[in-house]
């Protein structure tokens, strides 16, 4: 039940369903916290596009940063709860 909760809102914030274009700013914004966002507009422009690391940067880069948090908050949870 719990991951109903966490995939729905990262797959509807993701584009695949609902362009960005359609959503409220509010929603376009929210949508940068979805890796699934990332990974879908990195997808399309390599198979769709052909598209290479010097298109893609900002892609890759804001999947790495939002890992990194997540990363870092596990580790910090971990260690506050075992540590």
């Amino acid at each position: 039940m719990l991951i109903i909760m966490i995939m729905m809102p990262i797959i509807l914030l993701s584009g695949s369903w609902t362009p960005p274009e359609a959503m409220p700013a509010g929603l376009r914004h929210a949508m940068y916290l979805s890796p699934l966002y990332y990974y879908i507009e990195m997808s399309y422009g390599i198979l769709l596009k052909g598209a290479g690391l010097k298109i893609l940067w900002d892609s890759l880069l804001g999947l790495t940063l939002l890992g990194a948090v997540i990363f870092t908050f596990g580790v910090w949870r971990f260690r506050r709860q075992f540590g």
